[in-house]
């Protein structure tokens, strides 16, 4: 069952993210779980990246050439584009935070179960969680017009719980089991977490609260 989820992944996530859309009772109730999904998506998906390939990866240019390009030119373009159309203050706020959130965590689980490279994908997510603080910052300078805080302390802790303590976890693994077998961990692992990656779509749209509260969105 596990490997015929896997080979037909693409499909299987497009159809959770219907159902999530047609029953936000269903979104909403499995909402409040993504936290717990995420640190496991994060934390197989490592186990089968090594460590050190990680980190040289995150040295790369072009990796930060995306960050910027996600946060910085993303930013520049929608803000643009929503004044040009007469957006409000308010709106131009939401819209610059939203651009300067870094990618989604479980996008390195979501591009293995297409059969594409985690590796890059995880140095991807990764530069740009870490200059989400920087953009974020900037854009609440130009586009705040009351004081602000960013909660720096929360954010530590989320890159600690969610990229840190997993990665150092992941090159103690890799350095106490031998290759052969965790080449087989990873495998068994690698199937379950296509089931944790369908969670994700399906419990997305419970992050748009019903009407009238604040729209929450998720690392």
């Amino acid at each position: 069952m596990l490997a015929f989820l896997a080979r037909h992944s693409a499909i299987f996530l497009f159809i959770a993210a219907l159902i999530g859309f047609a029953f936000p009772a269903v979104s909403l109730a499995l909402f409040p779980f993504l936290p717990y999904v995420l640190f496991a998506l994060m934390l197989f998906t490592l186990l089968g990246i090594h460590q050190g390939l990680l980190v040289k990866a995150l040295g790369q240019w072009q990796v930060w050439v995306y960050a910027f390009i996600h946060a910085v030119v993303l930013t520049l373009i929608t803000c643009s584009i929503a004044w040009l159309l007469g957006a409000s203050t308010g709106l131009l706020l939401a819209i610059s935070g939203i651009c300067a959130t870094g990618s989604l965590f479980a996008t390195p689980a979501i591009i293995r179960s297409l059969g594409m490279d985690a590796l890059i994908a995880m140095a991807y997510t990764i530069a740009s969680t870490l200059l989400m603080p920087v953009v974020l910052f900037v854009n609440l300078t130009i586009f705040s017009g009351d004081a602000f805080s960013l909660d720096l302390q929360s954010y530590v802790i989320r890159l600690v719980v969610f990229i840190f303590g997993p990665m150092a976890f992941a090159a103690i693994f890799h350095a106490l089991v031998k290759p052969e077998k965790l080449k087989r961990i990873h495998g068994k692992l690698a199937q379950f977490t296509i089931v944790l990656v369908f969670s994700f779509p399906l419990g997305w749209w419970g992050h748009l609260e019903k009407p009238g509260k604040t729209i929450k969105r998720m690392p």
